[in-house]
């Protein structure tokens, strides 16, 4: 029933169709759903309301759905998952593994909205108006795998919003304002025996382009393997996104963690300040895997990081003369 004119469901539509079990509703007009549409419907898996007008959602929508494990409610103009999806919205739907609410007007992420979707895997809630990720948002979802808030404008994440999530793959919050993150964020994501028995973090995927980022310490956030320290957990990233920050410089222990890493990693259109002294023995490092650009001092920027050693090469010959 997708890509038609439907401006809304009457609360029997559905009501003999108790063998349903996918539903596509996509890119109609549909601004409202009576919340005992579904009731009768007990089978159903898969539902995409995607691409309608749906202002909210009332708790019991999904009350009588305990078998659904896909829902796609993206590109709607639902305000806030509390109130306007009320934090008992999902509390019945124990199955649920798909959730996608991109695109709508959400501001807050209630904690408790997922506490019953155990067995949540995949979660999209970009391109919204969140601000922050609160303490413990997502503690009840450690099945959680990809997690996908990019386009917010989230400028702050509580040191435990991801905590107990030890099957996060990918965490996506590129476009985001975030200033400042703490390293326990990400260590949350370790299993709790972990530590004592080694085993890498699972996150493999992590994108932090477009936000405001100043600095970080690579090995402090992501440390790596270590012959010395057998205890230590671990990550083994493949695929890092840094880009369009506003990093400046690498400290020491970062141009190592570059070294070792065999993550892709972006730090492209960041503000680097390539004076010789300062990333010299940096980019002797890292030009076999970086290509970035200088944005200072004044005489080199929009220059790529190439001319520092032949700059310093320079200088070293007439110093000579």
């Amino acid at each position: 029933m997708s890509r038609n004119k439907i401006v809304s469901i009457h609360q029997y539509t559905y009501y003999n169709n108790v063998k349903l079990v996918w539903l596509d509703l996509e890119r109609n007009s549909i601004n409202y759903i009576h919340p005992s549409t579904f009731a009768n419907a007990s089978k159903l898996t898969d539902l995409n309301s995607s691409g309608n007008k749906i202002i909210s959602i009332e708790p019991e929508t999904f009350s009588f759905n305990v078998e659904l494990k896909w829902l796609n409610l993206n590109d709607n103009n639902m305000a806030d998952i509390h109130p306007s999806i009320k934090t008992g919205t999902f509390n019945n739907n124990r199955k649920l593994q798909w959730l996608n609410l991109e695109r709508n007007n959400i501001s807050d992420v209630h904690q408790s909205t997922f506490r019953n979707n155990s067995r949540l895997r995949h979660l999209d809630i970009s391109k919204n108006k969140i601000t922050s990720l609160d303490p413990d948002t997502f503690i009840h979802n450690r099945e959680l795998t990809f997690l996908y808030l990019q386009g917010n404008n989230i400028t702050e994440i509580s040191k435990s919003s991801l905590h107990g999530l030890e099957h996060l793959v990918e965490l996506d919050l590129p476009n985001n304002k975030i200033e400042e993150l703490n390293p326990i964020i990400f260590h949350n994501t370790f299993h709790s025996t972990n530590r004592q028995n080694n085993q890498p973090s699972k996150l493999k995927h992590l994108n932090l382009a477009q936000n405001m980022l100043r600095s970080i310490n690579f090995e402090l956030y992501f440390p790596l393997n270590s012959d010395s320290d057998s205890s230590k957990a671990t990550f083994q990233l493949e695929y890092l996104n840094l880009c369009s920050n506003r990093l400046s410089t690498l400290d020491v222990a970062s141009v190592k963690w570059l070294n070792q890493t065999t993550a892709v990693t972006d730090l492209t259109a960041n503000p680097w300040n390539c004076d010789c002294s300062l990333l010299f023995e940096v980019w002797r490092g890292l030009k076999h895997k970086l290509t970035l650009h200088c944005a200072s001092p004044r005489q080199l920027q929009g220059m790529s990081w190439d001319v520092i050693e032949e700059i310093r090469s320079h200088v070293a010959e007439e110093m000579n003369i």
